[in-house]
């Protein structure tokens, strides 16, 4: 190619080299895009499979604690049926009242723990 011959002709080709770089940078565009389409998807999987881990774990510890509390439960129960079967051979009015105030203890306790599972799993 020859040389430019007037100013103008040097503008005209300078515009065209930007224009052919332009169109150079356009058509790599669809590739970019499909590549960022991919990462997206890639990354909205990680995302989906990260939430079914998450409320598989809620899921486990909500039963795990359930189970716990269920065992602590009738471990009060076995423990206050020995007192009351303890009690009912000796008549006592102290040991009465203790066996109650550690039933009704042990009742609060339980209640409370399950509100608190209840709570905890809806969170």
């Amino acid at each position: 190619m020859n040389p430019p011959k007037t100013h103008k002709e040097a503008l005209i080709a300078e515009m065209l080299g930007d224009i052919d770089g332009l169109m150079k940078r356009v058509e790599q565009y669809p590739a970019v895009v499909q590549a960022m389409q991919v990462q997206i998807l890639e990354a909205a999987q990680r995302l989906d499979n990260s939430g079914i881990a998450y409320r598989k774990a809620v899921q486990d510890f909500t039963i795990e604690a359930k189970n716990s509390l269920n065992a602590f439960a009738q471990a009060k129960v076995a423990d206050i049926n020995a007192q009351v079967k303890l009690s009912a051979s000796v008549p006592n009015s102290k040991t009465d009242n203790r066996i109650i105030k550690t039933a009704l203890a042990a009742a609060f306790a339980s209640s409370t723990l399950t509100a608190a599972v209840v709570l905890a799993a809806f969170r």
